[in-house]
């Protein structure tokens, strides 16, 4: 006898009597749930096929013959020990007969997938969070990275726990809820999007979710901290190599473009003209707008602007809203006052 392993919850199940008559002419087989029969048919009967209504069960009719019966979604009541019993005609009526256990699972909701971000840089760590509810039994959770097998018992993944659902509202036994979580650092050779997956394993059955995070290069994280204003790149060592690479990348810019550089003391004073220029700065502080009181720590100036420095600063203007690279080939800033 073949059923399956598992029959799932709410899903319709085929089970299939394997047998040879041994040159005897078939002439009934008949289904047995917990030794209740449910199901037979006997040939040369009027009708052939009969459905005996068992509570536990419900027969596809059209789908069933002398060889297989098929179930309508299954409920947990459909598990346990079914019995295919087969007879030859006359006159021996030979018969005989098979067993097998049928388990019944309820197969989790689609698993949830949580991460902090969007978007990560080389060096930092996506933390993954799964959770998987409602199952029975409860499921064990895996991951996947582009497609590469990460399981359950790798260091990467922490199993948070498992926690039992209240009531039986999902299932008649009860039901489970299982939340992972994979620690995912983002190393130089990372691709530049990751696709991440949650595994839900009951059984042999599984259920997936998958969501994508942006890896992003060395170059544009290097824009996007400059940008922002962000104090970075404190050594001399580190500063070269940023000038270099920056510079590099956008040769051909930094030939059609004039941009200055230079370091304000606190209280020192740039004023700019209405040129739609790009500010940035390098290290903490800010400046602020003289008569507004209005912080700027970076992006576009469209305006006369007289700005002050709060504290020591190195900052760059740039008419061609360059990058900082543009400091390596830098000229004093247009008016300076103290």
């Amino acid at each position: 006898m073949r059923v399956p392993h598992p029959g799932v919850v709410e899903r319709p199940a085929t089970l299939e009597c394997v047998y040879d008559t041994g040159g005897d002419n078939f002439y009934s087989i008949r289904w047995y749930l917990k030794g209740e029969l449910f199901y037979s048919f006997i040939k040369g009967n009027n009708p052939e096929k009969i459905n005996h209504n068992h509570t536990d069960v419900d027969v596809a009719m059209a789908h069933s013959d002398t060889r297989k019966v098929t179930l309508r979604e299954i409920a947990a009541d459909a598990e346990g020990q079914y019995r295919c019993e087969v007879m030859g005609e006359a006159p021996l009526f030979q018969t005989d007969s098979t067993t097998q256990n049928l388990t019944v699972v309820r197969l989790p909701d689609k698993p949830e997938m949580r991460v902090t971000r969007s978007s990560y840089r080389v060096g930092e760590t996506v933390e993954v969070t799964c959770t998987a509810r409602h199952s029975w039994p409860a499921p064990t959770l895996s991951f996947s990275v582009n497609g590469h097998h990460i399981p359950a018992e790798s260091s990467r993944v922490r199993n948070i726990g498992v926690s039992e659902d209240n009531g039986r509202f999902y299932f008649p036994k009860g039901s489970f809820t299982s939340t992972s979580m994979l620690i995912l650092p983002i190393e130089r050779r990372s691709s530049s999007s990751l696709r991440l997956g949650c595994h839900a394993l009951v059984q042999s059955l599984e259920k997936a979710s998958f969501i994508s995070v942006e890896v992003e290069s060395r170059l544009s994280s290097m824009f996007s901290f400059f940008n922002a204003g962000v104090a970075c790149w404190t050594s001399d060592a580190a500063l070269i190599t940023l000038t270099l690479a920056m510079l590099l990348l956008l040769q051909k810019q930094l030939t059609e473009g004039k941009c200055w550089y230079s370091k304000l003391s606190k209280g020192q004073t740039v004023v700019t003209e209405k040129s739609s220029l790009m500010l940035y700065l390098m290290g903490s502080g800010s400046l602020t707008k003289k008569d507004e009181g209005r912080s700027h720590v970076g992006g576009a100036l469209e305006d006369d602007w007289s700005l002050e420095s709060d504290r020591e600063n190195e900052w760059s203007l740039s008419k061609l809203h360059l990058p900082p690279a543009c400091m390596a080939n830098c000229t004093p800033p247009p008016r300076m006052t103290n």
